[in-house]
């Protein structure tokens, strides 16, 4: 089996692999504080945002040593400078998408403010706040399915995978999972590591006739504790794939992750959102990214049904409806070009019309 070839230019280089004066820095903006002090400026962070600041400094830290801009002698906050930055972003942007460039050079804005607070870094952040312009743009280009639709093609996956009799085993096990994970996120959408998580012992509650997806706070980005039901309709279906399809992919395994690899491992955040991307492009003709469910989601309530908006709040576990609010501007924004094209393609046909009959 042949591994992936990582580009160099593309290593994240960890804490230990910095220089000593950035090592320091960034241990003394992570420290916790105690008793009589508040600690560093990164100790409220919570987990996944220092693992991410650090992987984008550390990306920036890789780009300098191999273009030999890695200097000794320098001192670290005058590193970072625009040219240099400027150089970083071209790299980033022939490497990954608009949103990533912005999100590695917002992780690397933070991680740079709290390891070096006395310059003035409002440029740096005036090339975040571009760089988020211009992933804005480029998230309304990428196409979002219909949540409706999302979910009855999961839906049709799974049962195919089951009338199919005369396929093996294993492929209409890997096929079902395929399916259920389609129609679990399109009505719980949810973000991408605790899709990758979910844990049968852990995560998954049956209360009655329907299951309950449960997270401790520590497991979400807010971190508030989070339950949310399933569907009845999946009910049977979750049944079904826990008792035949998940210990047929599980291939005696112990382990208790609800998505299994046809080699009988858990899925990885990275197999988890490549199978989503490989499905919705297989059956629609584009991909879709795990998080993009969540606009459809979102959307599809703020169209259809705008006077329960806030719904879409507690579906997304958003802390506050500001961020939910975005969707229900977004989805009336799209529901009046719908009505207003219905409204022009009503006249013309009424123009032409009343042209005929003179």
């Amino acid at each position: 089996m042949t591994t992936r070839q990582l580009d160099p230019s593309r290593r994240c280089l960890t804490p230990q692999d910095w220089p000593t004066e950035d090592q320091r820095r960034w241990s003394n903006a992570c420290q916790k504080g105690g008793v009589l002090d508040d600690g560093g400026m990164a100790a409220h962070w919570a987990p996944a945002t220092c693992v991410g600041v650090a992987k984008a400094y550390g990306r920036f830290i890789n780009f300098l040593e191999s273009t030999a801009q890695l200097h000794s002698a320098c001192p670290p906050a005058e590193r970072i400078t625009p040219d240099r930055i400027a150089a970083f972003v071209h790299l980033l942007e022939s490497q990954v998408s608009p949103v990533s460039v912005w999100s590695l050079v917002s992780h690397l804005c933070m991680g740079v403010k709290v390891m070096f607070p006395e310059p003035d870094w409002q440029w740096l952040q005036q090339v975040v706040n571009r760089l988020h312009q211009r992933a804005s743009i480029a998230k309304r280009d990428i196409r979002v399915l219909p949540a409706r639709k999302l979910w009855k093609a999961g839906i049709k996956l799974m049962d195919q995978a089951h009338m199919a009799h005369s396929l093996p085993l294993l492929l209409k096990a890997s096929r079902y999972r395929d399916g259920l994970m389609l129609a679990l996120q399109s009505a719980r959408p949810l973000r991408l590591k605790n899709l990758a998580a979910l844990d049968v012992e852990r995560h998954l509650k049956r209360v009655g006739d329907t299951y309950s997806l449960v997270f401790d706070g520590s497991e979400m980005k807010n971190r508030s504790p989070f339950e949310i039901s399933v569907p009845a309709a999946l009910t049977p279906r979750m049944d079904r794939y826990l008792a035949i399809y998940r210990p047929a992919l599980a291939k005696g395994s112990r382990s208790s992750a609800l998505w299994i690899t046809k080699q009988g491992r858990a899925m990885r955040p990275f197999s988890v959102h490549q199978r989503i991307s490989r499905i919705t492009r297989r059956l629609f003709g584009s991909s879709m990214s795990v998080h993009r469910f969540r606009h459809a989601s979102a959307t599809a309530i703020a169209i259809e049904r705008p006077e329960k908006v806030r719904m879409a709040m507690s579906l997304l576990g958003h802390r506050q409806f500001s961020t939910t609010d975005r969707y229900y501007i977004a989805g009336q924004s799209l529901e009046a070009s719908r009505s207003h094209n219905s409204l022009i393609d009503g006249l013309r046909r009424k123009q032409t019309t009343t042209g005929e009959d003179r």
